[in-house]
């Protein structure tokens, strides 16, 4: 197998990842796959411009380019999140996943609101941020570290107010789960 397959990468992605250490590599792959999309479709998005009589393929071609590149970097995202919560969930001294509500404990340190708003319709996405402290089972290392999560929106038309806003705790209680609310 070669260092990197892209007719494997997607099934590796979907496997579930324990320690840290196992997702460094498929985060580099993906690294390189980003590039490579983001290089093709700027290198054909270019060339469409020059190259006469051949802009169709070349922009429909540096297009795709640039949109494998877009899915790259969200999945990148995804993976950096995911290995953040592993490492904060696993005890540095012995190395004990932590991701059990038993040896944890939280409390709620701040809020924020984000707002954004057009001619049409108003926005805002509150955003928590929980101190988690933990206990590790085998070796009695207390880790504490903070994080921030999403607990929704409330969006206001002229029509409708929506709102998507979950609690504390329900917030939580997924983190420990692996639902990461970004």
């Amino acid at each position: 197998m070669n260092k990197y397959d892209i007719k494997t990468y997607f099934k590796r992605v979907k496997q579930p990842v324990t320690r840290p250490e196992q997702a460094k590599p498929i985060k580099t792959e993906t690294k390189v796959y980003m590039a490579v999309c983001f290089v093709i479709g700027c290198l054909f998005s270019f060339l469409s411009g020059v190259v006469e009589g051949m802009s169709t393929p070349f922009s429909i071609i540096g297009m795709v380019g640039i949109f494998a590149g877009i899915y790259f970097a969200l999945m990148l995202y995804v993976l950096t999140r995911a290995t953040l919560r592993l490492e904060n969930l696993t005890c540095k001294k012995c190395g004990t996943s932590l991701d059990n509500p038993e040896y944890a404990s939280w409390e709620e340190i701040s809020r924020r609101w984000s707002d954004r708003s057009d001619s049409k319709s108003a926005e805002a996405k509150l955003f928590v941020t929980v101190k988690f402290t933990c206990v590790c089972p085998h070796c009695g290392e207390v880790k504490v570290f903070n994080e921030t999560l999403c607990s929704g929106k409330i969006r206001v038309t002229d029509y409708s107010v929506r709102d998507t806003l979950i609690s504390t705790q329900k917030l939580v209680d997924d983190y420990f789960n692996g639902l990461i609310h970004a």
